[in-house]
């Protein structure tokens, strides 16, 4: 349905659905595609620049730092106009609107753990074929977490769905080459807060959450660092150093949820 359609709450007409129809390299007549030397799509100028905000982070750490929040619209646009591609962040409906200009048929959503302090969360996206793939389809999957330290207050009582959207997200940017991260992926809180925040609410951790896996699956750590090298995460340049793991807490964190995703199957082993 397109905007005239939207604003008067009919449905689209079939000359206005024609225009939806992708062309011989999946992709609509109607849009403007904006391309990169290599001839592949630039999919990052695709999104519309109302869901591409300033990232606190990155601009806190600038010397001096800048205090985006204390900055009038017109700084703030000024800012933005300047601004890098690693000082800004994406908003999810970014995300959703890229994966339908994309194209997909599904969105599959697997929970590989959910407790009341932690979440892991699969999803994969079948893409719908265009040029860019050889004229084939794609699966394309990613892995996300949340938890008790990388959330804020509010969102701490939705973990699976935090988990679920940073997933999301991640497999759009991922498959589509897109550096700058969704709002949801980076964490909630600022530094201050999370200082202030009491030590018994960051017990929650992707360690634990392997720990009790492992304990449930009656794991042991040599279980995990073997069948980790015969994975497909193995590798992962987070994975350097495989052979000096001696804890859990010696296991790069960000490789924590990819693990828990092959526990039930190195398990029978």
């Amino acid at each position: 349905m397109n905007n005239e359609a939207k604003k008067s709450g009919r449905p689209a007409s079939p000359k206005e659905i024609k225009t939806r129809k992708r062309d011989s390299n999946g992709l609509f007549p109607s849009v403007t595609y904006e391309f990169l030397p290599n001839g592949s799509i630039d999919w990052r100028a695709m999104i519309s620049p109302e869901h591409i905000v300033l990232s606190k982070e990155a601009f806190l750490r600038k010397d001096p730092p800048i205090q985006i929040d204390q900055l009038d619209e017109e700084a703030l646009e000024k800012l933005k106009k300047k601004a890098k591609e690693y000082e800004t962040v994406i908003l999810l409906a970014g995300f959703k609107e890229l994966a339908d200009l994309r194209g997909f048929t599904s969105v599959k959503k697997e929970i590989i753990n959910a407790t009341n302090e932690y979440a892991c969360v699969k999803v994969s996206i079948d893409f719908i074929a265009n040029y860019e793939t050889g004229g084939l389809p794609v699966t394309y999957e990613e892995v996300a977490d949340a938890h008790l330290s990388n959330t804020n207050n509010f969102s701490q009582k939705y973990l699976v769905t935090i988990a679920a959207n940073r997933a999301f997200s991640r497999a759009v940017r991922n498959f589509l080459k897109i550096h700058s991260p969704c709002q949801d992926e980076i964490a909630l809180e600022d530094t201050h807060e999370a200082s202030q925040k009491d030590s018994s609410s960051m017990v929650a951790s992707p360690g634990a959450a392997l720990e009790r896996k492992m304990k449930e699956f009656s794991l042991t750590l040599e279980d995990i660092k073997d069948g980790f090298k015969d994975s497909p995460f193995a590798s992962n340049e987070k994975a350097a150093g495989i052979d000096t793991w001696n804890s859990v807490k010696s296991i790069p964190q960000a490789l924590i949820p990819l693990i828990l995703t092959q526990l039930p199957s190195w398990r029978n082993k």
